[in-house]
């Protein structure tokens, strides 16, 4: 015979286990860790914080980008655009003539170069014609180039004012020799001889 006594479990009175409604749903009871249905959706209201800002950004550069696109005049007639400041100088009133001729250094061998001039007088009229004469050969006269021009060849041109022409380089290496032309009042003018170096 057995000395330890046998004690049933079916004489242990159960103990009542308390169940709570949680987050106000009264609904269903059980554990609120494990409810789906009782939790926030995690990190919910920090994505949308994270959209307003991406929107701000978004906004404030191309805010930023389109300033910089728009061109702004300054005082004394200075173009503002993107940084760069270019001044617009108006052509003085100067005894009749052609002046401030710009060409480049150098050009290449078929290429295309600029020639800009200014054509001034004492007071402002118009002219008829204006135009580069230019050659492979130096010469002392505008008439005797081969080649000119042809972008001021006839009709009628305020004055003092810019202009602006360009060449088409020889296909073989060599100098290019050049003077401004303008007739001013039935009088011809012509600038200084210049030189473009042409080569390969």
């Amino acid at each position: 015979m057995n000395d330890h006594t046998h004690h049933d479990s079916s004489d242990r009175s159960a103990e009542p286990v308390e169940v709570s409604s949680h987050n106000g749903h009264p609904d269903h009871d059980h554990d609120a860790t494990n409810c789906r249905k009782c939790q926030a959706p995690s990190g919910s209201s920090s994505y949308g914080w994270l959209w307003v800002v991406g929107i701000i950004v978004i906004v404030a550069m191309a805010l930023y980008f389109l300033q910089r696109n728009v061109p702004e005049v300054g005082d004394e007639g200075a173009r503002l655009d993107g940084g760069a400041t270019e001044k617009i100088v108006a052509i003085p009133l100067l005894d009749a003539g052609v002046y401030n001729v710009v060409v480049p250094t150098n050009a290449r061998t078929g290429g295309i170069f600029g020639v800009d001039w200014d054509v001034s007088a004492p007071q402002s009229s118009t002219i008829k014609h204006t135009s580069i004469r230019w050659g492979l050969q130096s010469k002392a006269s505008f008439d005797d180039y081969s080649n000119r021009t042809t972008d001021y060849d006839g009709g009628s041109f305020e004055i003092p004012a810019h202009f602006e022409a360009n060449i088409q380089a020889p296909t073989e290496e060599g100098v290019v020799y050049l003077r401004a032309y303008a007739v001013i009042d039935g009088v011809d003018y012509q600038s200084d001889e210049y030189t473009v170096n042409v080569s390969r």
